[in-house]
């Protein structure tokens, strides 16, 4: 069986679908808890029905992805690789609706950051997740977020200069270096696999 075609059972098989949906669903209930036990507690925090329906909502689609396109391969690096993905997605996703990356989750600029999700996403599909060619979409991804990054700080920092930037380039980097890292483990697992073929 190829790739692609393990990569299609995996989605089009209803026991696999189950399957790969149970943990994703469990766990982001239990996380989604998290804040509604802390509302018992403290006023600081303040979530509506809608927060927690989203919010449940983005922590199972991360997590189903991970599960289906984790199942496709035995390969440790692969799994890490894509688990590295499908972190940087969630956090960039969060991160933007709770607080956003550039200045507030209001500002227009954090929007460039969805791009990013999207290429990886879409690059992935068109990839057929096979590790080499997941290798080149993430580095794509990572030249992206890092493009991204430079135009967005540069039209903040010129509208407001007074605002410190240092934290969002740190955070900017590190997004930037776990694209790249997931790049490099998916080359590695095509190494892996081109030495046993």
């Amino acid at each position: 069986m190829t790739q692609t075609s393990k990569f299609t059972s995996i989605i089009t098989s209803p026991k696999s679908l189950v399957e790969a949906a149970v943990a994703p669903a469990v766990g982001a209930s239990l996380i989604v808890l998290i804040p509604l036990i802390a509302m018992q507690f403290t006023s600081e925090v303040v979530w509506t029905l809608s927060d927690f329906i989203i919010g449940w909502a983005i922590l199972f689609s991360i997590g189903f992805a991970y599960q289906a396109i984790a199942r496709k391969s035995q390969q440790v690096t692969f799994k890490i690789a894509t688990g590295i993905a499908t972190f940087t997605t969630l956090f960039i996703i969060w991160a933007n609706l709770a607080v956003g990356i550039i200045g507030n989750e209001e500002n227009p600029l954090n929007l460039l950051y969805f791009g990013v999700v999207l290429l990886a996403i879409f690059g992935s599909y068109i990839a057929s997740l096979k590790a080499k060619a997941m290798f080149r979409v993430m580095m794509s991804v990572a030249a992206l977020h890092a493009f991204v990054s430079v135009i967005g700080l540069s039209i903040f920092t010129e509208q407001n200069p007074e605002y410190t930037i240092m934290n969002v380039i740190v955070i900017n980097c590190v997004l930037t270096l776990l694209w790249i890292v997931s790049g490099l483990l998916y080359n590695k697992s095509a190494e892996v696999l081109d030495e046993r073929n």
